[in-house]
């Protein structure tokens, strides 16, 4: 399982962490740090800080600075917005405390700590793989032009698609002759100024290479006291023979087609 969370103006990849299964998420918790918004404990802790830090920003303000009437308005309005913003998020972490009570870890509220929330996007090589697609602002559309595949991004809702990759990159590098060759994820609708940057590299690979990238990513939150495991200093050859095998399968396959 992957999923695919598209915003104007790029693309970021989701895996499950070593629990096998996606966290929640709540468009409410997206800050800085959190830019899928995913839900665990801490999330939520730090969500409602933001929202207390503000709130006595805007009160100090009003109570020590000469405003002119609209921006007194305006802060106003702004310290309604983040008290019914502070009511939804309590009213979520009760729901998400609730929901651990009765599952325990089978709960989603406690499978997000794990997960790793990243810029690269790589599948392994013959292995289906179910696509989970979010967008956080507009209609987006999943696009792997190489792969004949695309699948709607849309706002409040998850779309889903499910692929199995026949040919790694390494083959498809040696099929088009080019050494710098990747497959592309792009977006196919038109979603704004910059629509045209908006695309991720995809790199398909055996098993191996694939645990072993997999290995060396961080999670979205770090257990506590954990330290960093020293990586390996090479990755594994890729079997030249192998890929030149890929690659004829490859290259038969188009012909066929």
């Amino acid at each position: 399982v992957v999923e695919l969370y598209a915003k104007q103006f790029d693309w970021t990849a989701r895996y499950p962490g070593k629990d096998g299964m996606l966290g929640a998420t709540d468009f409410r918790l997206i800050n800085g740090t959190n830019p899928l918004g995913v839900v665990t404990r801490e999330t939520v802790a730090t969500r409602m800080q933001e929202l207390a830090d503000e709130l006595a920003e805007i009160e100090e303000r009003l109570a020590n600075e000469v405003l002119p009437d609209d921006q007194v308005a305006e802060l106003h309005d702004r310290t309604a917005y983040l008290q019914r913003m502070r009511g939804r998020i309590t009213d979520l972490r009760t729901e998400m405390e609730q929901d651990i009570a009765e599952k325990g870890e089978a709960s989603p509220y406690l499978a997000g700590a794990d997960d790793l929330v990243i810029k690269e996007f790589h599948l392994p090589l013959r292995k289906e793989a179910k696509l989970l697609i979010r967008s956080r602002d507009v209609i987006h559309s999943m696009y792997l032009p190489h792969m004949r595949a695309q699948m709607n991004a849309v706002p409040g809702m998850t779309t889903t698609f499910r692929m199995r990759p026949t040919v790694s990159t390494d083959s498809m590098r040696i099929v088009t002759g080019n050494p710098e060759f990747n497959y592309v994820l792009l977006c196919n609708k038109i979603c704004g100024a910059s629509h045209y940057n908006m695309q991720m590299d995809l790199v398909v690979e055996s098993q191996e290479a694939y645990d072993q990238w997999m290995a060396g990513q961080t999670p979205f939150q770090a257990p506590a006291g954990a330290e960093e495991a020293p990586a390996d200093e090479a990755a594994p050859a890729t079997e030249e023979g192998t890929a030149t095998e890929e690659a004829a399968d490859a290259m038969t396959a188009m012909n066929e087609n």
